[in-house]
Parts: C-alpha cells; sequence; structure tokens
C-alpha cells in the first residue's frame, strides 16, 4: 500500500468515525463548503439558570468546586511537617497547595517530580559514601 493509498484509508476511517459519533446540536469546526468560505455556524447556549425549579447553575458550579478540591485534596502528600509546625499552620500549608493543586496542576507535578530527582541523586551519593566505607 502506498502512501496515497493509506491517507485515503485514513480519511474514510477517519470519516466514518467522526460521522458515527456525530451528535446532533454539537459545535465543531465549520467545514468549507467548497467556495472557501466557511458556513455560518449559530450556537444557542443556555442562560444562567436559577435554582429553585431546576438545577441551576450556582449547585452545578459549587458541586464541580468541591469535587474538584476534594481530589486535589486527597491527592496531595505534602512531605512530614516540622516539629514546631502546629496543626493551624499544618491546614493553612496543605490549603495553599490546595488552590495552587487547582488553579496550576503541572506546578504541583513539577514539586514533586524535583523532589523526586533530587532524592534520586541524594541516594546515589549515599550509596557511593557507604561503598567507599565499606571498602575502606
Amino acid at each position: 500500500m502506498n502512501f496515497l493509498t493509506t491517507s485515503k484509508v485514513v480519511f474514510t476511517l477517519g470519516y466514518i468515525h467522526t460521522s458515527i459519533l456525530y451528535i446532533p446540536g454539537s459545535i465543531a469546526a465549520p467545514i468549507s463548503q467548497g467556495n472557501g468560505t466557511p458556513p455560518k455556524v449559530e450556537v444557542e447556549t443556555t442562560p444562567w439558570q436559577s435554582e429553585p425549579a431546576v438545577r441551576g447553575t450556582f449547585r452545578l458550579l459549587i458541586s464541580c468546586l468541591i469535587t474538584l478540591s476534594l481530589c486535589a485534596w486527597t491527592a496531595l502528600h505534602l512531605n512530614i511537617p516540622q516539629p514546631n509546625l502546629s496543626t493551624i499552620q499544618w491546614y493553612q500549608k496543605k490549603a495553599k497547595w490546595l488552590l495552587i493543586g487547582i488553579f496550576a496542576p503541572e506546578l504541583v507535578a513539577f514539586t514533586a517530580w524535583d523532589q523526586w530527582s533530587d532524592a534520586k541523586e541524594l541516594t546515589v551519593r549515599v550509596n557511593e559514601i557507604f561503598r567507599s566505607r565499606v571498602s575502606v
């Protein structure tokens, strides 16, 4: 199979795949009709919903924030606290990392990676020192 035939097969499979998953009312990138200009796409959005009759926007946002906060709180594994750190200070520190985890999760991941790489380097150094002392 040459490249041209392979690309036709992939395009055909991709077209079949996207046509199966088409949901009426969903938004997708507009496809040109052949004259170079994309068709006009009208998007209907749902406005703010009040609480009494239906699940409102506020309740939806609050439930999402609570779920996200609980997931981040559970996923955080901070270092063992210093002996002079009070319980309130410990929870303040964890709350700070919780906010960082919600708004900038890549910083939490980078900090974890940095600590892991430092621990790996320290292990190598300690093993070298231990080998030099045992061999003497």
